[in-house]
Formats: C-alpha cells, structure tokens, sequence
C-alpha cells in the first residue's frame, strides 16, 4: 500500500499549489464508538481495504482540496497498481508551476517519472518507494480511534447510494472516510484528511476493477528529458507586472513593488502559479503615488510590519480579506485617504502598535472579533464619531484611540482586564462613555 501513498502524495504535493473547493460532510446522528477491529469485522469494508492492498487493480479519482479561502479546483485521474509497477494520471483543471495541467506519473522497478503529455517531457524524480516509510492512511490498524458516524444515502458520480460515514484520529490528524455500497459492495470511498493549519483534501474512488492494461506502463521514448529540480517549484523569486515576489515552499509572498505609482493598486491572489498568502514587511511602504483604490485578494492571510504605511493617496474603503489572521505593526499607518468604514475580519483578534494610526478618513469602525488592541492602534482618527467595543475586547492600549478629535459616544459592551488610562486621550470633553472603566483620560 506504500506505493500508492507514494503517487498520491506525489500529485497532492504538486496540487497543492492550487486553490481549491470543499467536500461537505455533515453529521446528523450522535457517535458510537468503534475501535479498528470492530471496523475490520464489518464484511464489505474489511474486503474493500484488502483489495486497495492487492497487487493488481485500476480506479478512477477525484481529489477536492478545501482550503480556507473557498476557492473550487478539482483535479481527477486514474490510477492502477500491477505489481510493483504503478500509472497514475492527473488533470489538476489549472497550470501548476511549471507543469501543465495534464500530468502522469509512472513508477516501474521503484523509479518515479512524471511524465507531461501536453509539453511532451518525462522527468524522473528523486524519490522511490524506500523514501517513505509513513504507514498507509488505509491501514485501519494505524488509526488512533474510530468513530462510527452515520448511515445515509447520498450521490457520488451521478448515482444515489447507501453509505457508512466513520471518522477517524491519525497521527493527531482528523479525517473523514465514507463508503457507498452496492450490490453488497463499496462502489465508491471517499476520505477528507486535515493536510495542515490550513488545508484538507478529500479523494475519492470510483469505477474500480482489477483489470490492468499492462501498456499504461510503458515510458515514452520520444518525450524530451528535463531535471526534476524541487527547490524551483516550491522556492522562488522574481518580478511579475512589477510585484516582487518570494515562494516559501508553496506559499506566495509579495515583498516589493517596481512599477508604476498611480491610479487603483490591484494586488494579484496569485503569482507566477501560486497562491498569495502574504504581504511582505514594508512591501508597499511610502507609495503615496497610488491614488485609487487598494485591492487586496481574498487569499492574504498575513500582512506584514509597516507593508502599506505611509501610502496616504488612497481613496475608498479600506477592505481587508475575509481570511485574514495577522496584521502587523503599523501595517496602515499614515493611510489618511481612506474613507468610509473599515470591518476587522473575524481571525483577526490582535491589532497591534500603530497599525491604522492616522487613518483620518475613516468614519466607521467594527471591531468584530478583536480581544487586544495595542498602543496607538487607531490613534490619530479624525474622522470618527462613535466606537462600540465589544465584549470580545480584553485589552486596551496607551494611546489606542488617541487624538480621535471628533469622537462623542463610545459603548463598552464587556470587561476589560487590561486598560491603559490615555487610551482615549485628548478626546472630547463632552465625550459620552456607557459603561466605560475607572480612570478613563480625555
């Protein structure tokens, strides 16, 4: 069975690069506990996991990968095992780094080759099957627990069939396994595996056999030969369109910016083939040429220390995607231009020093699900006139809303364990605070 984690592993390390769409599993009825012995008895899956580790069969699959920014990208194939030799296609529906979207790997005598019809290549990779030693994530014996779920019926591939939904504890990982049963036998298997902090994917098999065309095997001898070279596909950098960019195994970051300084600043949600999750310390520091609108893609999770300040010329709402988790110090300071109202995401719970200081054109602030907001985080906001702080707010800062001039109403909703004295310093006289604490400065 290493085998065939060994091509699945290969063409999910390759598909990561893409984003993707979600598998939804819903659980209706309480859990009983099975353990894998239990699991094992039960006749039609007990036959199932023994055929997977057969020497001699084909399916079809579909792999959906769920990361959190609900994008959808499925990437389907087939496989077949004869032996210890191994074919599995892929079409990842998207380019993947420097691949095309239609791959093959084929492994004979313990060599991986990816082989690309589209260009016409074969590379052999620097693996083989004694590099991974990880026990299979079909070997029930492995699970740490598992949990019988439900009985349902549910569609797979078009049809309408009965199924056993488990989950299952591997490794500290959670995951899900569901077979579809029919003629008294599992017509189709689906499993989700949580990847990382961030990604889980879900395959599913479908259209099994044990016959095996032994062509499938064979290597093409007209291909082009190109070095397999790991660190170009998960580790790069360069400039596309004047956005400077940095790829941290799999992970785009923006670091820079050459271009041109004017008009709306649309930052792309990929870059060179991958997914931007980061903006960069200082990327964008002191651009004050930009004086439209600042787009940044759903698919930013961190926005570095001090990565817009000082970019004054923007106009419109400052709109923040919905994912993001960290946002740095002094990430908007001096941005004055934006107007409107500005929505913390729900991840966001930390604002730290300074990061919208001087945002004076704002007018409207939701702090959602923030619980600490450092010093001078919103000091400098001209344009606000009343604050709610939620009750998730457990920690105010010295000079958190400092020189917001024109501020008149501002409702605590919780207790603070935390709070500075000149968090609200040099604010109205007449300002008027509901249920605020002891020793509030203006």
């Amino acid at each position: 069975m290493k085998k065939i984690i060994l091509v699945i592993i290969i063409a999910v390390s390759i598909l990561l690069l893409t984003a993707c769409g979600g598998y939804d599993i819903q659980a209706t009825q309480e859990n009983v506990d099975y353990d894998a012995e239990v699991l094992e008895e039960e006749n039609v899956v007990r036959a199932f996991h023994e055929w997977l580790n057969g020497d001699m069969f084909s399916l079809r699959y579909t792999i959906i990968f769920d990361n959190m920014f609900q994008n959808t990208t499925e990437s389907t194939g087939s496989l077949a095992v004869s032996g210890n030799n191994i074919a599995m296609s892929f079409s990842s529906g998207d380019e993947v780094g420097p691949f095309s979207n239609d791959m093959r790997t084929i492994i004979r005598d313990g060599v991986v080759y990816l082989i690309d019809d589209m260009d016409m290549t074969i590379t052999q990779l620097p693996y083989t099957e004694d590099d991974f030693s990880s026990s299979s994530i079909f070997m029930m014996a492995d699970y740490n627990e598992i949990r019988h779920v439900r009985s349902g019926v549910g569609e797979v591939h078009g049809r309408t069939l009965p199924f056993e939904e488990y989950t299952y504890i591997q490794n500290d990982r959670t995951g899900m396994m569901r077979y579809f049963i029919y003629n008294n036998e599992v017509y189709a298997f689906a499993y989700t595996f949580d990847f990382d902090d961030y990604v889980f994917f879900t395959v599913i098999f479908t259209y099994m056999s044990d016959n095996v065309e032994e062509y499938i095997f064979e290597l093409p001898t007209s291909y082009t030969e190109i070095e397999f070279a790991f660190e170009d596909i998960w580790n790069d950098s360069g400039n596309v369109d004047g956005f400077e960019f940095v790829i941290d195994d799999g992970i785009g970051i923006i670091v820079g910016f050459t271009g041109e300084q004017y008009g709306d600043l649309i930052i792309p949600d990929r870059i060179n083939g991958f997914i931007v999750m980061e903006i960069g310390e200082r990327a964008f520091y002191g651009m004050s040429g930009f004086t439209g609108e600042l787009v940044i893609p759903e698919t930013v999770i961190y926005i570095g220390d001090y990565a817009f300040a000082g970019c004054y010329g923007f106009t419109g709402e400052l709109i923040l995607p919905r994912q993001l988790i960290t946002l740095g110090e002094g990430a908007f300071a001096g941005c004055s231009g934006f107007t409107g109202e500005l929505v913390i995401p729900d991840f966001t719970t930390l604002l730290r020093e300074s990061t919208f200081s001087g945002c004076s054109g704002i007018t409207y602030l939701d702090l959602n699900n923030v619980s600490i907001i450092q010093a001078n985080a919103f000091a400098g906001w001209e344009g606000l006139t009343s604050l709610i702080i939620p009750s998730s707010v457990v920690s105010i800062g010295a000079g958190a809303f400092r020189d917001n001039i024109n501020l008149s109403r501002v409702e605590f909703m919780g207790t603070l364990g935390v709070f500075n004295n000149t968090a609200f310093e040099n604010s109205p006289d007449n300002m008027v605070v509901i249920n605020g604490p002891a020793g509030l400065m203006r």
